[in-house]
């Protein structure tokens, strides 16, 4: 479902149940409904429209009268899904770190969402996404956003951000800075800092090195995760 979405936005086509199926083809007849919870089923499927009427009172029929249909753990990952999770180092953090990030995207992606630490003492935080000439002089600012988790506490370490629509970014020079309505103090700062380092994880395939996508800079203030697709 989630890559039809994107590949519509790749196509420069309007996302409507319309195009996702045309986008889909044949793979739709491919995906087994039949292994879902009848509850995922009303979730995602149902309410995209992408089904028919009499295709979703076929599932829902076979749903209610599977001895499963309850509940069950199921991985919820996309199987396109990427994500770069960086190193870490056991060392205090210190306000002093917090220089901002800058990094060249090298080949083109659409990027989801970001993990981020959480150095505020309220949870009135703003990410900054800049779009940089090759000197990182100039620039302009492409994304901003606020955390999607704003239930969490002051105490929590990481913030996550969640983007209603996949954000392309092509192969150029960016920079990421956050905005904090109060910092936490020296106590509250996490016991270990990020590295500019770490290594890319494929959901059910493996991994690959950063190099293959992302070069960054010297220094990694707060990005935790980057999660996105080619």
């Amino acid at each position: 479902m989630l890559w039809s979405r994107i590949e519509c936005d790749r196509k420069q086509l309007p996302v409507t149940p319309e195009n996702q199926r045309c986008v889909l083809g044949r793979a739709l007849t491919l995906i087994d409904f039949s292994m879902m919870t009848l509850n995922e089923f009303e979730k995602e499927p149902v309410q995209s429209r992408l089904l028919g009427d009499n295709e979703i009172q076929h599932f829902r029929k076979i749903l209610s009268s599977n001895a499963n249909f309850t509940e069950r753990p199921r991985c919820s990952i996309s199987p396109i899904e990427k994500r770069l999770k960086f190193n870490r180092e056991m060392e205090k953090f210190s306000r002093n770190f917090l220089r901002g990030c800058y990094f060249i995207i090298k080949k083109t992606i659409f990027v989801t969402g970001f993990i981020l630490l959480n150095f505020s003492k309220s949870n009135v935080v703003e990410l900054e996404l800049w779009s940089l000439t090759s000197n990182k002089k100039n620039g302009e600012l492409y994304i901003t956003a606020k955390p999607t988790n704003n239930d969490t506490s002051s105490t929590d370490t990481l913030l996550t951000f969640m983007f209603d629509k996949p954000c392309k970014l092509t192969k150029r020079n960016y920079g990421m800075s956050m905005k904090y309505d109060v910092f936490a103090d020296d106590n509250q700062m996490p016991n270990w800092r990020l590295l500019p380092k770490g290594v890319i994880e494929h959901c059910g395939h493996g991994t690959t090195m950063m190099k293959d996508y992302f070069h960054w800079s010297i220094d990694n203030d707060f990005v935790s995760e980057i999660i996105f697709y080619e």
